[in-house]
């Protein structure tokens, strides 16, 4: 069971994600943490986590951000600037369906879903472009038709435009489709 010690600094600094989570400003923060999934229970100052290796890891005043998405619960130690916690939704409505290319194809067109695939890291339109070997034209039109979809998030630095999987684009991806 992994045992994750935070200190008052971690409290104020850890982050809930998911569209769906109430708040811990509305369940308190020890009532929030235990409602997240039946393997994550908090006991101040320790959350504890059956589902992973048994292991004893002190957050030092960097907190954790808590993210739901599919699949199953994971510590990702090394992201920046705070290591997240990803756990699966309990309840959350979906079935599980066997997805290949040539069926994501046929629904999102081939480009589309070649596109969907490249994004599983975050690139340019050009560099989409030259992934696919397409134009860059077809590729941002791909990356409009995604991102209007869901499926893909874009923003801006500088001249670049960069695109990159949002959760229900990993769903898709993954085999799960939502009711």
């Amino acid at each position: 069971m992994l045992r994750l010690h935070f200190t008052v600094a971690d409290l104020a600094l850890t982050r809930f994600g998911g569209p769906a989570r109430r708040g811990a400003w509305q369940l308190g923060v020890g009532e929030e943490l235990n409602s997240l999934h039946p393997a994550i229970g908090w006991n101040a100052p320790t959350l504890f986590v059956d589902a992973l290796p048994d292991e004893e890891i002190t957050l030092d005043g960097r907190g954790i951000r808590l993210r739901p998405e599919p699949g199953p619960i994971r510590l990702l130690r090394e992201a920046q600037p705070q290591p997240v916690l990803c756990y699966p939704v309990v309840n959350w409505p979906h079935r599980e369906v066997e997805l290949n290319h040539e069926a994501l194809a046929g629904v999102l067109g081939h480009t589309r879903a070649r596109s969907l695939r490249a994004l599983t890291a975050e690139r340019t339109t050009s560099g989409l472009a030259d992934e696919l070997g397409v134009s860059l034209s077809t590729a941002s039109q791909a990356a409009t038709a995604l991102r209007n979809a869901g499926l893909i998030t874009t923003r801006r630095d500088g001249r670049r435009v960069l695109h990159k999987l949002t959760t229900q684009g990993r769903v898709v991806l993954q085999g799960m489709v939502a009711h």
